[in-house]
């Protein structure tokens, strides 16, 4: 058998480091969990946060009232180490006012995913080309009488 010459370990070399590269950017099926944060596909989402925060306090929305899966319970001082005690909460599709979806939660169920698409009602969304989150309204939750 020949040994490899230069010009195939190079090639081989290229294509390997092409897919690494190129995975980064890969973004699979909202039903499909993806390894978000063991790529550089989750950079985008911080900004994104950003403005989801910003449109909850522009619209009186209290973070509490938002449910969403791991990894994005709990109080903002755990992500943004910024010592602010409100947060998320824990989605509960019964109690939930408003569900946030984002291709950063692999933990909702499919089902879950298509009630979200089919019956919530969508209020905003934020995307970038490998991150996307959308905020919904349950249609069966109270709404103080607004």
């Amino acid at each position: 058998m020949e040994p490899y010459s230069l010009k195939d370990f190079i090639l081989v070399n290229i294509i390997v480091l092409a897919s690494l590269i190129g995975g980064n950017w890969w973004v699979y099926p909202d039903k499909m969990a993806q390894g978000w944060d063991a790529t550089l596909g989750h950079v985008p989402y911080y900004e994104l946060r950003q403005k989801l925060i910003q449109h909850l306090k522009e619209n009186n929305i209290k973070p509490s009232e938002v449910g969403v899966e791991f990894p994005l319970i709990g109080p903002f001082e755990i992500h943004d180490l910024n010592g602010e005690s409100e947060g998320f909460s824990t989605f509960d599709p019964e109690k939930s006012t408003f569900a946030l979806f984002t291709n950063i939660i692999n933990q909702y169920s499919d089902e879950q995913i298509i009630t979200f698409k089919s019956s919530w009602e969508p209020l905003k969304t934020w995307s970038s080309p490998t991150v996307h989150m959308t905020l919904y309204k349950n249609p069966n939750a109270w709404n103080g009488g607004n």
